[in-house]
């Protein structure tokens, strides 16, 4: 089944002047947005994307850790002609601790008028994720600021906004609060399986004004996009992973220039749907607040900065958050925390699961080592997915 990759190899050859940008355009755009160019341009002020290849192969940056790592792509796209012209520029690459801040964006100018702004998703950084909770407490994210900052500056007739993840997200909200001269030049602003807004965003004229041109794609088993509220036009799509890991962009099936497109939302997005987000709901921003600093202290604590250190020390970890959380004088806190606990007992034990597995933890395999039992047939088959 086609995906992001095989386009590249039957639609490379034809130019942006000869075939517009699509939606599989744009989410080759969000994912090359994951490049680590922080020591690419030297003293240049743009490359075009086979330079920017050439250098970040030079040197020898590694990003095989991520999930949906951008080099098979980038690699690709430098050797087809519809993306041999095209110059990257504008990158930005900002992280700090202290604000819970976790924010990049870069420019891919696809001819003389047009230009395709996209948003970096969230890293395997953990003040990254920290701020992605924040966007259930927080009018307004350091990252959500600085995204309104960068389009603003877009001198560009023809305007693209984009982003997967967490760069979806601040690809709306930067859409929503640009000035309007901005926002008039926007032809389309896509949401990649992008997080949404707290009701008062929404209200906002500036993201009612853009709603026309606005666009979330969806896998089926959905989590992260449908997390809190959205209005743009949905498309749910098809994917050849399950659960979580339908996030990652390589696993979207396409049909020529456009997603493999399916009716409904798996029973796993809607039991996050129907009973997470009314969770939520249920509780004050304050009681969320102290719950993301609980836990994000408590990772915090053992000294880990990545996933992938969370990962070498997930049982320390996991320990320090429950007991975090335990001993927190906020009685809800702990009903959370509780809530949480009943979640993966029941239903949500496939959520449990799924966010493991896509970490590349497998729960029920080390409990049962611990039990000097072999795993099951069912559950070597989820390990290798």
């Amino acid at each position: 089944m086609a995906n992001c990759l095989d386009y590249l190899e039957w639609r490379g050859d034809l130019p942006f002047a000869r075939d517009p940008i699509n939606e599989v355009d744009l989410l080759i755009f969000s994912v090359l947005a994951y490049t680590a160019m922080d020591t690419l341009f030297g003293k240049d002020r743009q490359l075009t994307i086979p330079e920017l290849t050439q250098r970040y192969v030079d040197a020898g940056i590694d990003q095989s850790s991520l999930p949906y790592n951008p080099k098979p792509l980038l690699l690709r796209a430098a050797e087809c002609p519809r993306y041999a012209n095209v110059l990257v520029s504008r990158y930005v690459n900002r992280v700090d601790d202290t604000t819970h801040l976790q924010f990049s964006a870069c420019t891919f100018q696809t001819g003389s008028k047009a230009s395709v702004i996209a948003f970096r998703g969230t890293d395997n950084t953990v003040v990254g994720w920290h701020e992605d909770f924040n966007f259930s407490i927080n009018q307004e994210t350091p990252a959500q600021r600085m995204a309104v900052l960068y389009l603003n500056q877009s001198i560009a007739e023809e305007i693209y906004v984009c982003g997967h993840s967490k760069g979806g997200n601040l690809a709306m909200y930067a859409s929503s609060f640009v000035h309007d001269y901005v926002q008039k030049r926007i032809v389309m602003v896509t949401s990649f399986d992008g997080p949404g807004f707290q009701p008062e965003i929404m209200k906002e004229e500036g993201y009612q004004k853009i709603l026309d041109r606005a666009f979330l794609i969806l896998p089926e088993s959905s989590v992260f996009g449908l997390l809190m509220n959205q209005m743009a036009a949905r498309t749910i799509i098809r994917s050849t992973d399950i659960g979580i890991g339908q996030h990652n962009p390589y696993t979207w099936k396409l049909k020529g220039n456009h997603f493999e497109k399916t009716n409904r939302l798996s029973a796993f997005s809607n039991y996050i749907d129907e009973v997470v987000d009314k969770w939520l709901e249920s509780v004050s921003i304050e009681e969320r607040k102290k719950f993301i600093d609980t836990v994000f202290t408590a990772i915090e604590s053992t000294g880990v900065s990545t996933f992938q250190e969370m990962k070498k020390k997930k049982l320390e970890t996991a320990n320090a958050i429950f007991k975090a959380l335990q001993k927190t004088d906020s009685e809800e806190v702990r009903m959370m925390a509780d809530t949480l606990v009943k979640l993966a007992s029941t239903g949500g034990n496939v959520i449990i699961s799924d966010v493991m597995n896509f970490f590349g933890i497998n729960r029920d395999k080390d409990e049962k080592k611990e039990d000097n039992k072999q795993p099951s047939e069912a559950e070597t088959a989820s390990e290798s997915n």
